[in-house]
């Protein structure tokens, strides 16, 4: 967690790509939202911070579609109790 509580998640790419080291995303303890987001590359460190963001602005459903890998476990966070 960082200092604000939000929890932070690691990504590694599995190939390494021209450089990249990693990416950080600080997500939201109680809305899951990402809040702020921090990569790691050789030669620089970039850390946007979101603000502003829109919420269910009625998008239609079918803009989305989520297919995850094989063997992959989904947990749906929207049904787990708080």
């Amino acid at each position: 967690m960082d200092k604000a509580g939000n929890y932070l998640l690691d990504l590694v790419p599995v190939k390494p790509e021209e450089g990249v080291k990693k990416l950080q995303v600080a997500v939201n303890r109680d809305s899951f939202q990402i809040v702020k987001s921090s990569s790691s590359i050789l030669w620089k460190r970039d850390d946007p911070l979101f603000l502003g963001l829109e919420l269910n602005r009625d998008l239609p459903d079918r803009l989305f579609t989520f297919k995850p890998p094989t063997g992959v476990e989904v947990m749906d966070m929207g049904k787990q109790k708080k």
